[in-house]
């Protein structure tokens, strides 16, 4: 009660007298302070604020290391940086933004190759089964690396048009594949052709479309 009745009796004579000096102020402030206090408490609370400081370093460096592990896991993780497909096999890729999955794999991926006819057997005539062409690709000619295929959907979508054009060909040169499923299933003609060591049924898709493609690889 004694400290704090000159803490105040300090206080009004600094509201009378401007000039009284600060140091003086500060001084009985401190008087206050240590009459309140007892040297223990005050060895407790700077115990206790740097316990606390310590807590706060420490809870700041698990956030970080959080963060880390976070960061870690994330750049681990398997990302889609693109998606692309070949609706020609061995020609050019096309970027597309979505898709979706049937049972072959993506949508209008590799659903179409070029085949090249297998020399007529020594006996005259290939086998039930047997492959009577052969898939071709860029290994044979690397120049079909240069054709360019783009999507083209038709007004009325009865149709899903492949614009097949190169660089190595005028600029206005060009053929177009009709690639709608219910046209590929109209083609007349078919071939058993050989992938690997597979053997499949393939549809021809017409003279326009081969016709080009052998002015590019012939070139």
């Amino acid at each position: 009660n004694i400290a704090w009745h000159a803490l105040l009796s300090t206080s009004r004579m600094m509201i009378a007298d401007n000039n009284f000096s600060t140091v003086a102020f500060f001084t009985a402030i401190v008087i206050v302070l240590l009459n309140i206090f007892h040297p223990k408490r005050i060895h407790l609370l700077i115990k206790s604020h740097r316990a606390r400081r310590e807590l706060r370093k420490l809870c700041a460096q698990k956030q970080i290391d959080e963060d880390c592990s976070t960061t870690q896991e994330d750049d681990d993780r398997p990302r889609v940086s693109g998606i692309f497909i070949h609706p020609i096999k061995s020609m050019r890729p096309v970027s597309i933004t979505e898709t979706k999955f049937d049972k072959h794999g993506l949508l209008s991926d590799r659903r179409l190759m070029l085949v090249r006819p297998l020399p007529t057997p020594l006996h005259g005539s290939f086998a039930k089964g047997q492959a009577t062409h052969r898939f071709f690709t860029q290994r044979q000619a690397p120049s079909l690396a240069t054709i360019e295929l783009t999507p083209v959907l038709s007004q009325d979508r009865t149709r899903i048009l492949l614009k097949v054009s190169s660089k190595l060909s005028g600029s206005n040169d060009h053929a177009y594949i009709d690639t709608h499923p219910n046209t590929i299933k109209k083609y007349p003609v078919r071939y058993s052709a050989g992938v690997w060591s597979d053997v499949v049924e393939v549809a021809d898709v017409g003279d326009d479309a081969a016709e080009y493609v052998a002015s590019i690889v012939c070139k």
